[in-house]
Parts: structure tokens; sequence; C-alpha cells
């Protein structure tokens, strides 16, 4: 296959470069990986509503949707914990910027679509930097 400048690889392909299975966060991150792709969209975020893929998704009901359509699309089960692990990591996130939950810090009034997408990004990288980690680990060990 001749490389294309637009794919991109996900975390999953460029850990099996290196001959690793990504078994760590593996779930975590394609529900994040989903959730940018729904709330990058025009008109892919909005406020007081979990939404739907017509009129925009909070980011609660883009976290619902992306982990469903992960299970659809992979084929298989995701790990039950794994959406409740995002939305965990979201909160966290969020009380560090001085939030209390979820749908009080997306429905803010001054919130922006940036902000929002800049926070699942955060979250996405913790999930990465976990399973660099973990996988620096079977590497060595």
């Amino acid at each position: 296959m001749p490389f294309d400048a637009v794919t991109t690889l996900t975390l999953a392909e460029r850990l099996q470069l290196h001959g690793i299975t990504p078994a760590v966060n593996a779930a975590e991150i394609a529900i994040c990986d989903g959730m940018l792709v729904l709330l990058r969209k025009r008109g892919g975020w909005r406020r007081h509503s979990y939404g739907g893929p017509t009129e925009g998704f909070c980011l609660v009901g883009a976290a619902n949707w992306a982990a469903r359509k992960e299970v659809v699309s992979l084929g298989y089960r995701l790990p039950p914990p794994a959406e409740t692990r995002v939305k965990k990591a979201m909160t966290q996130a969020i009380h560090f910027r001085g939030g209390s939950e979820i749908t009080i810090w997306n429905d803010e009034p001054n919130r922006r679509k940036r902000e929002v997408i800049a926070l699942v990004e955060e979250v996405r990288e913790s999930f990465v930097a976990e399973a660099l980690a973990s996988a620096a680990v079977v590497v060595s060990g």
C-alpha cells in the first residue's frame, strides 16, 4: 500500500509497528478518538442535551455515542469500565480546571467548542501516555 499523507496511524497501529499489542487503554483511546471525530464536525458540539448525529453532542452524549459506535465498528464489546473511565478522566480534568461535573462544565454559557475539544484531547493523551508506559514496561521486562 503506497504512503498516504492523509492517513494517520492510530495508537494501536503505531504500537504494532514496534511489535507491541496495545491492551492497556485501547478502548478508552478509541472512545476519545470517536468523541473527537464527532465534536470536531461543524455543529458537532452542543449544550443542554446529550444530542445526536444531526444536532451535535455534549461531552456525555459524545462519550455515549462513541462507545456504542466502537462496539459496532470493531465487532466486539468494549470492556464495561472503558466508557466510565473516560468520563471519570474528563471529570478529573474538569476538577483540575476548577469545575464540578461534566454536564455543568459543558453547559456553561461562556464555554467554547475549542475548550471542549482540548479537554478530550488532554484526556486521550493521558490514556496514550499510560498505554505507552505500560508498553515500555512490557518491552523492557
